[in-house]
């Protein structure tokens, strides 16, 4: 067999480095909110807001009324009695007032909770898209490295039965397509594995899971704000951060509602007695004095809102810190990916190595280790990439709210 005949076959086999348009930023987070919205973990959240806010709006109000009733009767031909109460429990009026306040600062906390779960959620559905995306582009660079392994094969071992080939190079290639092969099938491990995750975080649907898929080819286009932009919002606006800052201020409040506890309460009493064939009418009144044990509770509400309040400083400071090694490490991708993508987007390289093939300047392996060489230049593009967009699009989702009106 023509030696020619190979080696043309194979220049023909590579397939030069070409990036296809980007998935808009604005087309990914639809799909991003279109995951969220079926999230069973948002969903949980979404549901212990609405309790939340039922069992809110049942407290803080007067105890229900009580009726006794009370017969004695005595020995034969002394007669009976018989009593009857009705009466209504107070307690200190600031103390409702109190009661009020916190009562509206835990809606707002458990609405910032619900913020935060959607913030959590859009963050985990995006990771495990970009993932999915991520997979299934090393999964095609693999897939077409093993074919150009297989082709080349074919073409060697017709090589080797016309007496024109040596079996060394035969096995050598052999070796190769289980390297070629194990790459792919690594690769395609990771990308079903991707898959789940994501059918999971769309709450099992796999019905519209069949909607997504299709969609998820490209990378989406992710640009970064300047960095001030992101450190500014991590420490205003970071849903993890709203949530601690309402836990403080409910925290805050039940200081108040503690204190107010330690004043008493009242409660009046309408009687109706009849006792050896009169009846008597009258009212009482009975006072609890709190203040004997409640010294204790307002320290532990004082003492409670003292740690939540470190813990919303340490959060601040460890977020603007993160948030900028973050920026910085994107940045870093950022450029180094460019870079990768200004060299393979020309397929110079590989035509070069074609042309000193056809001269014999290189044997036909030297030239399938150079070509091994660009696939996996083209795999670490892929790679830092995927790396830059978790880190960049982990920034751009904390300032883009969820757009649920579309579902």
């Amino acid at each position: 067999m023509n030696l020619k005949i190979i080696i043309s076959a194979c220049a023909l086999l590579y397939t030069a480095f070409a990036q296809a348009a980007e998935l808009s930023q604005h087309d990914f987070l639809k799909i991003v909110d279109e995951v969220s919205v079926n999230n069973k973990d948002f969903a949980a959240a979404s549901a212990r807001h609405q309790f939340t806010l039922a069992d809110i709006s049942l407290s803080n109000r007067l105890d229900a009324p009580q009726l006794a009733f009370g017969h004695i009767w005595g020995q034969r031909g002394i007669g009976t009695k018989w009593h009857l109460e009705a009466s209504q429990s107070f307690e200190w009026p600031g103390l409702y007032r109190a009661r009020s306040r916190a009562n509206q600062l835990l809606s707002q906390a458990s609405a910032a909770s619900v913020a935060r779960s959607l913030y959590i959620t859009r963050l985990s559905v995006a990771q495990a898209l970009i993932d999915v995306i991520y997979y299934r582009k090393l999964s095609a660079l693999y897939a077409d490295n093993l074919q150009r392994v297989d082709s080349l094969l074919s073409l060697y071992q017709r090589g080797y039965n016309m007496g024109e080939i040596s079996i060394l190079d035969v096995n050598k290639l052999k070796i190769e397509r289980i390297s070629a092969n194990r790459a792919l099938q690594d690769a395609l491990q990771n990308s079903v594995e991707a898959e789940g995750n994501l059918l999971r975080l769309n709450g099992d649907d796999a019905q519209s899971i069949k909607t997504i898929l299709p969609r998820l080819t490209e990378f989406p286009d992710c640009n970064l704000l300047p960095p001030a932009s992101y450190v500014d919002w991590a420490q205003t606006n970071n849903p993890e951060l709203l949530y601690i800052q309402s836990q403080e201020k409910v925290a805050e409040a039940q200081i108040k509602v503690a204190q107010q506890s330690r004043y008493p309460g009242f409660s009046l009493a309408l009687t109706h007695d009849y006792e050896l064939g009169d009846h008597f009418n009258g009212f009482s009144v009975g006072i609890t004095l709190p203040f004997l044990t409640a010294g204790k509770n307002v320290e532990s509400a004082r003492l409670n809102a003292i740690a939540l309040q470190a813990e919303a400083e340490a959060l601040r400071a460890s977020l603007r810190a993160s948030t900028e090694v973050m920026y910085s490490k994107a940045l870093m991708l950022y450029d180094e990916q460019l870079q990768y993508s200004k060299v393979l987007a020309d397929d110079q390289s590989v035509r070069l190595l074609n042309l000193a093939l056809r001269q014999g300047q290189i044997t036909l392996i030297d030239y399938m280790l150079q070509v091994n060489f660009f696939t996996e230049a083209q795999a670490t593009y892929i790679t830092t990439r995927y790396q830059y967009l978790l880190a960049a699009m982990a920034l751009n989702l904390q300032t883009l709210p969820a757009d649920f009106s579309t579902h």
